[in-house]
């Protein structure tokens, strides 16, 4: 080897060890910058930066609900709502099945300033709403409403949720139900168990059965199954229609208000899903996540 040749290879190895420092030193800024923005807000694909109220893995392996506020004063009171929802005594993750599968979802906050303004037509304005919010990790959305005095609904084939928080005047201790109850809707297909004609008639699985036959090929295995007004049986009164048949007497599915007790009216019994209800939600949150 010349000298000249000596001197290329020593060159070209200082380069390499230059340049290797330089790549870890980069490595770390980004690590460190994730980290950052983890704790801060993000954008993960889309046009939200979102606020991970609960991170417990991948988008893959996870059921990620994106909770987005409708023009909150800050991203603080939006997340403070969301927790509110989630971990209040009788939110989302206080209720079986989502209790013991907490760890299965990802939680996001993400609040949305300059909404579409809700007060001349707020059904026309919450139609178009979910077509703003670009984040496709979302499983399902829940839109929080602070101001907007509309009835909470869910969109199941959409995977969408639109809670007003004004609906519900003085008893805000109920909304933490109304979550459980929409999120049913969204994450089981899970269908309503009261009576109002004028919503049409619809029926289906796992809850809704057409007759009382049907009822029990559909759950007849699980008759008398359960506790109190979540015993299983046949209940006239599903998906708004008197003639359908539910499993149970009452759920949070059909009153997810409180009600107040016998002999002194003065304790709140809140009912769960029963076991109908319940075995559907498992079966859509083992079948996709980890």
């Amino acid at each position: 080897m010349t000298l000249k040749q000596s001197k290329i290879v020593k060159i070209t190895i200082a380069l390499l060890i230059i340049s290797s420092v330089f790549y870890l030193l980069v490595s770390i800024f980004i690590s460190s910058r994730k980290q950052a923005q983890a704790a801060e807000g993000r954008t993960i694909q889309g046009n939200c930066s979102v606020r991970a109220i609960k991170e417990n893995g991948p988008f893959s392996d996870k059921i990620d609900i994106l909770f987005v506020g409708i023009s909150y004063d800050s991203d603080a009171d939006v997340e403070r709502d969301a927790r509110m929802l989630l971990y209040s005594p009788n939110g989302f993750f206080s209720e079986e099945p989502f209790k013991s599968y907490e760890s299965r979802f990802n939680i996001w906050a993400f609040n949305f300033i300059g909404a579409p303004d809700t007060t001349m037509n707020v059904q026309s304005a919450l139609a178009t709403l979910h077509t703003s919010i670009i984040f496709p990790q979302a499983d399902h959305k829940v839109f929080m409403f602070p101001k907007d005095d509309f009835r909470p609904f869910a969109i199941p084939v959409l995977n969408l949720v639109y809670l007003s928080f004004p609906f519900m005047g003085v008893f805000t201790e109920d909304l933490p139900r109304i979550i459980v109850h929409e999120l049913g809707h969204s994450i089981g297909s899970i269908k309503d168990e009261y009576v109002e004609k004028a919503l049409g008639d619809r029926p289906g699985r796992p809850n809704c059965a057409r007759s009382e036959s049907q009822a029990r090929s559909w759950w007849g295995s699980y008759e008398n199954q359960g506790e109190g007004k979540l015993k299983v049986g046949y209940y006239v009164g599903c998906s708004y229609v008197e003639n359908n048949i539910r499993p149970t007497e009452n759920s949070v599915m059909n009153d997810p208000y409180c009600v107040l007790s016998a002999p002194d009216y003065d304790v709140c019994d809140y009912y769960g899903f029963g076991i109908i209800n319940a075995n559907k939600l498992k079966e859509v949150i083992e079948s996709s996540t980890k």
